[in-house]
């Protein structure tokens, strides 16, 4: 299990915490280290949606960024699963992935993401995300 942990903080802020499921490691640091840490956000990772169903047990987070295609379950069908164990029932769900797909797209949030985010990811799209969707804004 990756269940790494970046724990960063800023004076002052409020600090909700992250959970990112993403199978590849490099995209999961590029968004860990430079983006969410830039924020001073607590941020958890698993490689897999078995990883974050674990992590979903034992923890509550306000945000969970999800990709959608995982080596072991697709993220649209773990995002149930996901909003069942999740103790925050406010809290919100991305959808992150390559394929662009109008239907793909329009699945994904039918199925109950929030939002959907199309790689490579725009730094400035996540943050207009959190920053529309949190309580922290």
């Amino acid at each position: 299990m990756t269940g790494q942990t970046s724990v960063f903080s800023k004076d002052g802020m409020i600090n909700p915490s992250i959970l990112y499921v993403e199978d590849n490691s490099q995209s999961r640091k590029l968004l860990s280290k430079f983006f969410f840490g830039g924020y001073g956000l607590k941020i958890y990772t698993a490689s897999t949606a078995r990883e974050g169903l674990e992590l979903l047990k034992t923890m509550a987070f306000e945000f969970v960024f999800v990709d959608i295609l995982l080596p072991d379950i697709n993220g649209i069908v773990a995002l149930q699963e996901f909003r069942k164990l999740n103790k925050n029932g406010c809290a919100k769900y991305i959808a992150i992935s390559a394929a662009a797909y109008p239907e793909q797209i329009k699945l994904a949030l039918t199925s109950g993401f929030d939002k959907y985010v199309i790689k490579p990811i725009e730094f400035k799209l996540i943050s207009d995300i959190m920053e529309s969707t949190s309580a922290y804004s």
